[in-house]
């Protein structure tokens, strides 16, 4: 009798049904404001925006799994059998059902690595579907450099390719390893992951203070296990490191590179050729202009015929025919000694150029401001 009364006291009334329904339009309205001001060429299309989600879907599972495993043992003695079977049921995923409210996904340095672990797979697809058309003679880059007789090259390369192998499921869909976010990013994931298992936990009736305790132990312990220097990218440079002792990142290497699909590889090879930061080249390379990339080509010295072909593989053919000719025929145009002095603001401190920038376009803007004010047609205007 005590547990029907409690039931029906705490059954959402009908205008609780109806504040929470007015309340979702009002959140739904302002979403579809947002999304209208969103202009067709900055807008994901669908196939981008569902790679995305289950990119981000996937490392937050991963995250949620290794701290979970922590705290079966740090509470095992503790909290009530129910608790403990949660954790252990792999089929429970707990931080789902808060991804859409993601602190995450409104951090800019987080969401551009979604952003890049999709374009990527979509260009390591297509060059698998080339891989059909290519002569057995020609061997994958990686393969080569595994068979090297120099051991440093050797060794680089096959934990590159581990590395890589990280980056696709059973199912051969795109995922982001967690392993293979920066430190900063990684803490970040760490922590959001851990707030959203404590509502889980305190919903099982455990105090603040046990929870809190737990889970600052468990996300430490997956800290201590995180190796800056084991991610895709690092163990990419490494490699081009090695190969650039050894005078091996020639043109045709960068170029064969992309063609393979290591693309981690390739922009490797390009930052430590042109001596801009590695997290730049990302932006330069997968930009769906080529300008920026032939611009860094033409820096570098590649020929025109390999420089088109490789601007031509990483745009996935965006550009009609017109357009790739106009680009290189300004590609022959300017000298290389030009296009090297344009990198000078590429190759400073990431922030620092960002600052610039961002200094840059607020003084345009204050400068048209004033030009416009101090026009003839503005005094001659009718303000009443």
């Amino acid at each position: 009798m005590v547990a029907e009364k409690h039931k029906k006291e705490t059954q959402p009334s009908l205008i609780e049904y109806a504040r929470d329904a007015l309340i979702h339009e009002r959140k739904r309205k302002k979403q579809i404001y947002e999304d209208l001001l969103i202009p067709t060429s900055l807008r994901l299309n669908e196939v981008e925006r569902y790679h995305i989600i289950k990119i981000f879907e996937h490392i937050t599972i991963a995250a949620e799994n290794e701290i979970r495993l922590y705290l079966v043992d740090l509470l095992e003695d503790d909290a009530p059998l129910s608790v403990i079977m949660l954790l252990n049921d792999p089929t429970k995923h707990l931080t789902l059902e808060w991804l859409s409210d993601s602190i995450l996904l409104r951090d800019q340095t987080f969401v551009a690595m979604l952003i890049r672990r999709m374009r990527t797979s979509f260009l390591q697809k297509n060059c698998h579907k080339k891989q059909y058309h290519k002569s057995p003679k020609n061997s994958d880059i990686i393969d080569s450099l595994i068979g090297q007789m120099d051991a440093d090259i050797a060794l680089s390369a096959m934990v590159l390719l581990i590395a890589e192998s990280r980056q696709i499921s059973h199912l051969n869909n795109p995922i982001l390893s967690r392993t293979d976010l920066s430190a900063e990013l990684q803490y970040k994931l760490l922590w959001w992951v851990a707030a959203c298992l404590r509502s889980c936990l305190l919903e099982a009736q455990l105090s603040e203070e046990q929870v809190d305790r737990a889970l600052s132990k468990a996300v430490r312990q997956a800290l201590t296990q995180y190796d800056e220097g084991s991610t895709l990218e690092a163990r990419a440079l490494k490699l081009a490191r090695h190969l650039h002792k050894y005078r091996k990142l020639s043109d045709e290497f960068i170029l064969q590179s992309a063609m393979d699909g290591h693309t981690a590889l390739m922009v490797a090879a390009l930052a430590i050729r042109s001596g801009v930061n590695h997290h730049y080249i990302w932006d330069i390379v997968l930009n769906e202009d080529e300008s920026p990339l032939l611009l860094l080509l033409k820096a570098i010295g590649m020929p025109r015929q390999m420089a088109a072909s490789l601007a031509f593989q990483l745009t996935g053919h965006s550009l009609d025919n017109h357009q790739i000719a106009e680009k290189v025929k300004a590609f022959e145009a300017l000298s290389q000694s030009d296009a090297d002095k344009a990198l000078a603001l590429w190759r400073l401190d990431e922030c620092y150029r960002e600052s610039i920038c961002e200094i840059e376009n607020r003084y345009k803007t204050a400068r048209e401001k004033k030009a416009y004010i101090a026009s003839p047609d503005f005094f001659q205007q009718d303000c009443l």
